[in-house]
């Protein structure tokens, strides 16, 4: 049995059925780091898009524009969560 796939490059890792190019690398900054590039690129909207495209490609721009609709629904659940969890917690002290 060999190890190899269709185009001869040996599988490796946990991710061997998929191609290194389908990483975002935006979800690999740390807090801080995406932090500073996501208030950047929104503060400067749409200026920072279009630099962005010019500068690096669609393909970065695609990865960067994700990286921003996936943060913003995190932090918003999280939001909806945290005021729904006081309001609960309210209701429950007052009510009961």
């Amino acid at each position: 049995m060999s190890n190899e796939n269709s185009n001869g490059a040996g599988r490796q890792g946990q991710n061997a059925n998929s191609h290194t190019g389908s990483v975002n690398p935006f979800n690999e900054l740390g807090f801080w780091q995406f932090m500073l590039v996501s208030t950047l690129t929104v503060g400067l909207l749409p200026w920072s898009l279009i630099a962005v495209f010019l500068l690096f490609g669609s393909q970065v721009t695609k990865n960067l524009v994700s990286a921003l609709v996936q943060d913003f629904v995190k932090t918003l659940a999280a939001v909806l969560l945290g005021v729904g969890g006081i309001v609960g917690l309210v209701i429950w002290i007052f009510w009961y």
